[in-house]
């Protein structure tokens, strides 16, 4: 709908009737000189894709979401994607129990200072493992638990007797629904 409008810097969609639209894929994508916008008016009961909605919305530093209901949303790939500039999320009115491609809502963006997520969100764990190069465990694993779409970081551990060599994974993450 406004794809790639780079001269948009605010919209006033108080108006908007989203109550039949299923679908809000790449809505706003690439509008970026948009800094905030108030998207709560809509009404997103029977929406199953946010993909990419706000992807690329380079100065969007926040904006309100408390009247989504996203109990429907199941793909949410990309939602916040390149998004450089946004320093609050508040995701604690969505479900996101149903949506796949967790691990890239936030793709390439920058961990915003803060994410409030709904305190029903599913508990995930990142846990890291110290093997030598023939497999064998040479220290206890540790293990990172919280909700869905918190940011992890675990530290290089440094082991007696062993130089650190190489990292298999990521030391620092968001914690997503497994693959």
């Amino acid at each position: 709908m406004f794809w790639y409008d780079w001269a948009i810097t605010s919209l006033n969609l108080d108006n908007f009737n989203t109550s039949k639209v299923t679908n809000m894929e790449v809505m706003f994508v690439g509008c970026k000189s948009l800094k905030s916008f108030d998207v709560s008016s809509f009404n997103t009961q029977n929406i199953t894709s946010m993909r990419e909605i706000f992807n690329r919305c380079e100065s969007l530093e926040s904006f309100n979401l408390s009247n989504f209901n996203t109990n429907k949303l199941t793909d949410i790939d990309l939602m916040f994607g390149d998004d450089l500039s946004l320093t609050n999320l508040d995701l604690s009115s969505f479900n996101l129990s149903e949506s796949k491609d967790l691990e890239y809502m936030l793709h390439y963006t920058p961990a915003p200072s803060t994410i409030l997520l709904a305190s029903n969100s599913p508990i995930k764990t990142a846990t890291t493992s110290y093997q030598d190069e023939a497999g064998n465990i040479i220290a206890p694993a540790r293990v990172y638990g919280g909700p869905l779409l918190e940011a992890y970081s675990f530290d290089q551990k440094s082991i007696p007797g062993y130089t650190f060599k190489r990292v298999i994974g990521n030391l620092t993450g968001i914690l997503c629904k497994s693959p």
